[in-house]
């Protein structure tokens, strides 16, 4: 049980950790300005979100789902088609996002 706690707190601080680097940095404005958008459903920061903390964890997205069914509440066609859109220029999010960091 203590195991589970312990991981269950690092994904915690994780996922604080992040939401305060995308807060920090204006993430959703630049994924905004590099044309990501939702017709539906979930924000595009969320998904945003749930990739770069999947990034850093070493497990793939479907790992992730379904060991922590709770923590994702939207399917994987989601994630996916996410990101796998071709109508964001993800070139352009990458510099915008480094060029802020750098400052």
């Amino acid at each position: 049980m203590n195991i589970v706690a312990h991981n269950h707190q690092s994904r915690e601080l994780l996922s604080s950790k992040i939401s305060h680097f995308l807060e920090a940095f204006h993430v959703g404005q630049i994924l905004k300005s590099c044309n990501a958008y939702k017709v539906r459903g979930f924000s595009v920061k969320y998904v945003f979100q749930v990739a770069f903390e999947n990034a850093f964890s070493n497990k793939s997205f479907f790992q992730k789902q379904r060991g922590y069914s709770n923590s994702i509440p939207f399917a994987k066609d989601t994630f996916y088609r996410f990101m796998n859109s071709s109508s964001i220029n993800w070139r352009r999010f990458t510099l915008q996002l480094a060029s802020g960091v750098c400052q």
